[in-house]
């Protein structure tokens, strides 16, 4: 049995940042409020509130008054970026404004408040619900179209002061299908693909990777939009590809007759949550095949590793 954690899967430079910057000022024993989950990780949300990070619903914050426990505390923009009513009830509060908006999604709501001004309509290509999208949409007061689909981007509106943007952890085959059939419809369209190249680039690996081994463990967020991405797209080249938020999760018939397991992630996968899922396979291999468990080279044995690890321990 090998076991090979992809050397590509890491978080995003963005994801990087805003769980560093979280983490910096709650080790100072600062209060730090946000308004939802921080990244589309569950888990890793989780590991951060045990830290001390306090999530609150929009609805308290837009509601809060001015001798709220909130007051005068620190306030986390997410990854995604926060709509302007958000950030107001910030300002009433008189909450200090950190800010770990990701460049690329701050990129997009800049192209937006400037073509916005330029009189185009605004058409974005990604998910209506999502707090990317949300947050885009607050700049324009909701008056662009988000299409989540082709079927939608065959009855959009159009003019000649169309503008075509982005999610940034859009489907890069959804934007390429909706650019396709809005060019066919509008000539004049204007295009700015604002898909994130992390994201296009893991599109990539991914697919190459999963071709390599027998079964593939995707960890990651269960709402995340990249996860379900990454592995939508592993699994057409690997029908045995499974999307998991821990260890626990995985189930053994999956690994019945495999012989090689690739472990993987999304863009707010931190590389410790990949790592529980190796060890945990590498524990139920043991304990099943010990003989035939080895690492990525097919070199040691691991099951002999832990062995050893686990009597010094004792």
């Amino acid at each position: 049995m090998i076991i090979h954690i992809d050397d590509r899967a890491r978080p995003c430079p963005g994801v990087e940042r805003a769980i560093s910057t979280t983490e910096d000022i709650l080790r100072r024993g600062q209060v730090l409020f946000a308004a939802g989950e921080l990244i589309h990780n569950e888990r890793e949300v989780s590991r951060l509130c045990s830290m001390g990070l306090e999530i609150v619903s929009v609805d308290t914050l837009l509601q809060a008054a001015t001798d709220s426990p909130m007051m005068g505390h620190s306030f986390l923009v997410r990854t995604h970026g926060e709509s302007q009513a958000i950030l107001d009830a910030v300002h009433c509060l008189q909450m200090l404004v950190v800010d770990t908006t990701c460049p690329i999604v701050k990129h997009s709501q800049n192209l937006v408040r400037e073509h916005v001004q330029s009189g185009w309509h605004i058409i974005i290509a990604g998910k209506k619900n999502h707090p990317e999208i949300l947050g885009l949409m607050d700049l324009i007061s909701g008056k662009g179209q988000v299409l989540s689909s082709k079927e939608a981007a065959r009855k959009a509106e159009l003019d000649t002061r169309s503008l075509l943007m982005a999610q940034t952890t859009v489907s890069p085959e959804l934007f390429a299908d909706i650019r396709k059939i809005l060019l066919g419809r509008c000539q004049s369209l204007k295009i700015l693909d604002t898909t994130c190249h992390f994201i296009r680039n893991r599109q990539k690996d991914i697919r190459k990777f999963a071709s390599n081994h027998d079964l593939i463990l995707l960890a990651g967020g269960l709402r995340s939009s990249n996860c379900q991405l990454l592995c939508d797209t592993a699994r057409k080249v690997n029908p045995r590809s499974y999307h998991i938020q821990a260890p626990s999760n995985i189930d053994p018939s999956w690994l019945k007759d495999v012989q090689s397991v690739g472990i993987t992630g999304g863009a707010s996968t931190p590389r410790r949550q990949l790592e529980e899922i190796r060890y945990f396979l590498e524990n139920y291999f043991s304990e099943n095949n010990p003989k035939g468990l080895k690492n990525r080279k097919g070199g040691k044995r691991l099951w002999w590793t832990l062995k050893n690890q686990n009597n010094k321990k004792r």
